[in-house]
């Protein structure tokens, strides 16, 4: 019996037994990794801090994801320019000045009114702003006036010399439609002397005398090249103005600078 109740207290010794808490801890604490910040403005926090405290690598790997971050130029603008800021700030500190003059000018493109917080940033790096930011100044300044798009009335498509008038060829598309309106004159006016020479007035035909023919003849074809002339030419003006409007709007350059956009035709 004692050897039977001394292999139950071996037994119960190597069993696992369930860990106690420790009193100290707080119940439902458990040992976890901090969550990374998401939110934009913890992200700059973050990334100055590693900046501040020496940790470039980490603190630009924060930049460049902060800047590349599509989102935050329309919801968070302000922190992502402060990303600019602190990522030039790492450039001009490391002597690469080009880098951060190219980093400057992207800054005063999109915000010409944006100023460098004089307490945050050395004063080389102050001049150097500045300096970039009268060279965009004067590049904006003498950027050509914005031009409004050029719009087509569908109704100069079917007036004669209408894609001319378009195209900025005023006189061109006088001659046509003043060529086109007296062609037409000149084919009603010819309809209106056979008429006048028909013996059977109401008829489709127009008959005429015998020695009227001759005459009826000339009249007819007279008629016929004047109106098919005027039809030519409305034709192939309107076919030669389709291709000027397209090799000129094709030939159309836009340029952008700043917060301007410049359309030259």
């Amino acid at each position: 019996m004692s050897g039977l109740f001394a292999l139950v207290l071996l037994a119960w010794e190597g069993a696992p037994r369930c860990q106690e808490p420790d009193p100290g801890e707080p119940p439902g604490a458990e040992e976890t990794a901090p969550n990374p910040p998401w939110e934009p403005e913890e992200r700059l926090k973050a990334a100055t801090e590693a900046f501040l405290s020496g940790d470039l690598d980490r603190a630009r790997d924060a930049y460049v994801l902060l800047v590349a971050d599509p989102n935050l130029e329309v919801t968070h603008p302000e922190v992502r320019r402060e990303a600019q800021v602190y990522l030039a700030a790492l450039d001009f500190n490391e002597g690469n000045q080009q880098t951060a003059r190219n980093t400057f000018r992207s800054i005063l493109l999109e915000d010409p009114d944006f100023r460098l917080d004089p307490f945050a940033h050395p004063p080389e790096m102050l001049a150097e702003f500045e300096l970039m930011r009268v060279q965009v100044e004067a590049e904006i300044a003498s950027a050509p006036p914005v031009l409004s798009p050029r719009r087509l009335n569908p109704l100069l498509l079917v007036v004669p010399g209408g894609l001319q008038l378009y195209n900025d060829q005023q006189a061109y598309g006088l001659v046509v439609l003043g060529g086109v309106v007296g062609l037409a004159a000149v084919t009603g006016g010819l309809n209106l002397r056979l008429r006048a020479m028909d013996e059977e007035p109401g008829e489709p035909d127009i008959h005429v005398l015998e020695e009227d023919k001759l005459r009826a003849e000339q009249l007819r074809l007279a008629n016929n090249v004047a109106g098919w002339s005027g039809v030519a030419l409305w034709g192939l003006t309107f076919l030669h103005g389709a291709l000027v409007s397209v090799r000129t709007d094709g030939k159309a350059s836009v340029s952008v600078v700043g917060p301007n956009v410049v359309v030259r035709w």
